[in-house]
């Protein structure tokens, strides 16, 4: 049996343990005769989860060797914070909420946070599922990608302490903190300056999902529309927006705009 002292040198390992999958860490205790040292020696890091493994202890080199993977859950559960954020998607076929993703990270990842994500295809009732299911992990605070959700996810969020940011939006009542921009407004001043300014007399609606965003953009085209005695035009084909959608419907703005 191979014998580790704290303090000495780690031997090299036995083949048999090198090509495992996956060890526990009281297999990795089998490697010290140190046992009560070393258990007593790694529940004061795993209960303070600042201190990192360092090399220099025999006990991180054997853990190192045998390709221990730590298990997060016990300290998310233990611990008053899990360095743990929750972030709602309502598609990922969108590249728009790629890049928010993307800038999600930009920042947690500075300040050694993790990020749980859930896609609920823009169902509010997958959104109820992904919230609960989310806030078992002891997160620390959730990031949601609309302001209307069922009237049991608002009852659990409103149960916690969380730090909640509702993105994309600004109007409505809010939970807590909110990130976003009047979607009516964007529309209605992008559709006249496309009037005013280039001085279009036809131009069309392409909506996609039938959200409330996308409705409010549209009543904001129609505003705009409607203002200067133009007829509203729309395509909606009802579906989750993607790149393909967006080929399919650019075909089909250009026949409309043909006939």
């Amino acid at each position: 049996m191979v014998q580790v002292v704290m303090g000495g040198a780690v031997p090299n390992f036995p083949r048999m343990m090198l090509i495992s999958k996956e060890i526990s860490l009281k297999g990795a205790f089998r490697f010290t005769t140190e046992f009560n040292t070393a258990v007593s020696w790694l529940a004061r890091r795993v209960i303070d989860p600042l201190p990192l493994l360092s090399a220099e202890y025999p006990f991180a080199q054997i853990m190192e060797e045998i390709n221990y993977i730590p298990n997060r859950a016990p300290a998310m559960l233990l611990n008053a914070q899990s360095y743990t954020l929750g972030v709602l998607i309502p598609s990922f076929q969108n590249q728009l909420f790629a890049d928010i993703l993307a800038g999600i990270e930009s920042v947690t990842s500075g300040h050694n946070y993790q990020t749980l994500m859930a896609n609920y295809n823009y169902d509010r009732d997958s959104e109820e599922e992904s919230v609960i299911n989310l806030l078992s992990y002891n997160i620390d605070g959730i990031i949601l990608s609309e302001k209307y959700h069922t009237l049991r996810t608002v009852k659990f969020l409103r149960s916690t302490t969380l730090p909640i940011v509702e993105l994309m939006d600004i109007q409505g009542d809010r939970l807590d903190m909110e990130v976003g921009f009047d979607n009516r407004q964007a529309a209605f001043d992008m559709v006249s300056t496309l009037l005013d300014k280039r001085r279009r007399r036809k131009i069309l609606y392409l909506g996609s999902k039938d959200d409330i965003r996308d409705e409010q953009r549209y009543h904001g085209y129609c505003d705009a529309m409607t203002r200067r005695g133009l007829a509203p035009l729309r395509i909606n084909p009802r579906a989750i927006s993607s790149i393909h959608l967006g080929i399919q419907l650019m075909r089909d703005a250009l026949t409309h705009t043909r006939t």
